[in-house]
């Protein structure tokens, strides 16, 4: 038997077990969400306030295909066909799903739905469930007062919630419940319960919910049991990346340092910075104009590994203290940070230093023209370049990157206002 047979022979194997893995992934959510489309309560889970709405999800296996290889080679398409599938089998995800939603008014609505279902879950609900018994409770005090007092779980699961004076407290987190509800619904005891178990399975959902407005943050559409149901970004910026124009790529950048601001320096919210702790290619999400080529929009569609920091006290105060993000070797675009530094300072450069080594530093730059050249045409450039060796580890500037990362992000921002051209 030829190798080429071999591998085709191989794909095909591969292709029909992922299928039959993902029929019987499919066949878990279609079975699951029936049965909550047909159940009218739950004491503890994500909400039913999308459930009267839903009549169908259909899938969209465009998602799931094996994409961007070389069509020309055949050989070299079979080969890296068989590691994409072998790569998606091994880490494949089961609790994101993309496709569409089936209204009951006759209407469709692309989305993802995602999961919270795992052992995780179930741990927390059997715990809280022994410890409180949520049928009794006709009060939001004495829900608080019942949470507090009793020796709950607390799922580490990305999100940390802090003040200069605490972490992960029950107030900080009940605080943060209490925003992302609004005033017409502040009394609701059921919602308080749903959205007390979201912070602790699925915090985004509290995020989202907190930050609905911003352009920047996914829609959610509501809750149907173990699921939730969130606005479909497109696809991500590691899906585009090869295939962008500089002049797109540096739109690109321009928003993700003025959305790096706006989360820091409570613009965002003003009693809370968000600080992002996993800012990737991979969790970004872009939409592009077919016709014009232009950015439509830009979205962080992964808001479980955030620290929000209380700022409460800081509006009181005159004079604040800041944590600058220090330069630590490391392999090119690795991020290392310190959540008790971050935590006890006013506010912190994390997400500028984020943006900047994850998507400017050497070697991993999506701008590699401005970062690895030393003769551009545009002077513009020049001095980019110099701004970016501000806000990356370069030792040669050290000193100066330490007490300016903030300023440099709002002068690179005016600058690729001005090399874009942008006007409001």
């Amino acid at each position: 038997m030829s190798l080429k047979i071999l591998l085709i022979t191989l794909t095909i194997t591969l292709i029909a077990f992922i299928a039959n893995q993902n029929i019987f992934e499919y066949q878990r959510f279609y079975n699951s969400f029936e049965k909550k489309l047909n159940s009218t309560s739950c004491p503890l889970c994500l909400g039913m306030d999308f459930c009267h709405n839903l009549q169908y999800f259909e899938f969209n296996h465009e998602r799931y295909k094996v994409t961007n290889f070389d069509h020309q080679n055949k050989f070299l398409y079979i080969f890296w066909g068989i590691i994409h599938i072998l790569k998606q089998w091994l880490i494949r995800n089961n609790k994101i799903f993309f496709g569409k939603i089936n209204l009951k008014n006759g209407t469709t609505l692309p989305l993802v739905a995602k999961r919270t279902e795992n052992e995780k879950t179930k741990q927390f609900l059997e715990k809280v469930t022994e410890l409180v018994d949520v049928n009794s409770l006709n009060s939001i005090e004495q829900l608080k007062i019942l949470l507090t007092g009793t020796n709950l779980p607390f799922i580490d699961n990305g999100l940390v919630v802090c003040s200069k004076n605490a972490k992960r407290s029950f107030s900080l987190i009940f605080d943060l419940i209490k925003l992302s509800i609004d005033s017409n619904n502040n009394k609701n005891i059921r919602l308080w319960l749903e959205l007390y178990t979201a912070i602790h399975l699925s915090p985004e959902i509290i995020l989202l919910k907190i930050l609905k407005l911003k352009s920047y943050v996914p829609i959610i559409f509501g809750t149907c049991g173990n699921y939730y149901f969130v606005e479909d970004c497109g696809h991500t910026l590691q899906y585009y990346i090869g295939k962008l124009r500089l002049n797109m790529r540096m739109q690109i950048v321009y928003e993700l340092l003025k959305l790096a601001l706006e989360l820091t320096d409570g613009t965002a919210h003003r009693d809370y910075s968000f600080y992002l702790t996993d800012l990737t290619a991979d969790n970004i999400a872009i939409q592009i104009d077919s016709s014009t080529g232009l950015l439509l929009s830009l979205k962080i569609i992964d808001w479980s590994d955030v620290i929000v920091v209380s700022n409460k006290e800081n509006r009181f105060k005159c004079k604040l203290n800041f944590h600058y993000s220090e330069c630590i070797e490391c392999c090119p675009g690795c991020l290392i940070y310190s959540e008790d530094d971050i935590c006890k300072t006013s506010y912190s450069d994390h997400n500028i230093y984020a943006v900047c080594q994850e998507f400017l530093s050497s070697g991993e730059s999506i701008l590699p023209e401005i970062t690895n050249t030393n003769i551009l045409e545009n002077s513009n450039y020049a001095e980019f370049q110099t701004l970016i060796k501000n806000c990356v580890c370069d030792r040669s500037t050290e000193h100066q990157v330490i007490r300016n990362r903030l300023n440099t992000a709002k002068l690179m921002i005016t600058l690729l206002e001005k090399i874009l051209k942008i006007t409001f």
